[in-house]
């Protein structure tokens, strides 16, 4: 498991125009999977999604239902420098 830090940044006050940004991190697969269908123009599966929003071990069936061009071969070390489980 990857050890994560946060970092303890004050966030500038008001509304600096760029809030917009944010509205697809709100944590619900649900929001991720409209981005995506609408950003690349492609049908994803809702349990692809899901699947990894809890973080589970990727598969090739999983990794083609998120993009049908991709094998888990493709990027394994990606995955792997992230300390995505496997």
């Amino acid at each position: 498991m990857v050890a994560r830090r946060s970092l303890d940044v004050e966030p500038p006050s008001g509304d600096d125009g760029g809030t917009w940004l944010f509205d697809e991190l709100d944590g619900k697969p649900e929001t991720n999977l409209a981005f995506a269908t609408a950003y690349y123009e492609i049908p994803v599966s809702l349990d692809a999604v899901m699947h990894v929003f809890q973080h589970r071990p990727l598969n090739d069936a999983v990794v083609r239902a998120l993009n049908a061009d991709l094998h888990m071969k493709d990027f394994i070390d990606d995955i792997r420098s992230i300390g995505y489980p496997q």
